[in-house]
């Protein structure tokens, strides 16, 4: 008999699964965003970063520019374009670049 092989009464070891580390559930966290930076720990990196804020025009802007021009007042149309409270203010992660919230500066129509 050879001594490399196992006796024929031999079992083997149940099979070993590696588990990944368990996820830690995500957070969430109400903050209420304003139109200037703020300072707050990321809720995807854990860091706490200063927001970065970028103004981009919503469907608000595009409905006050449409309608300046449905009333004859065409040349006002890029007004809201660059009125601050006719924009949502959106706050990134200048770490990890994720987007954490939002404020439209316009009352609801």
């Amino acid at each position: 008999m050879n001594k490399d092989l196992p006796s024929s009464n031999f079992i083997p070891p149940p099979p070993y699964h590696i588990q990944p580390p368990p996820v830690p559930p995500h957070r969430n966290i109400v903050i209420s965003f304003g139109t200037n930076s703020q300072l707050m720990v990321c809720s995807y990196c854990g860091i706490r970063v200063s927001t970065e804020v970028k103004s981009e025009a919503s469907i608000k802007t595009h409905s006050i520019a449409l309608f300046l021009c449905l009333i004859g007042a065409c040349f006002c149309a890029p007004i809201p374009y660059c009125i601050d409270s006719c924009l949502i203010s959106k706050h990134y992660c200048p770490v990890c670049k994720s987007f954490l919230g939002q404020v439209d500066n316009l009352p609801r129509i």
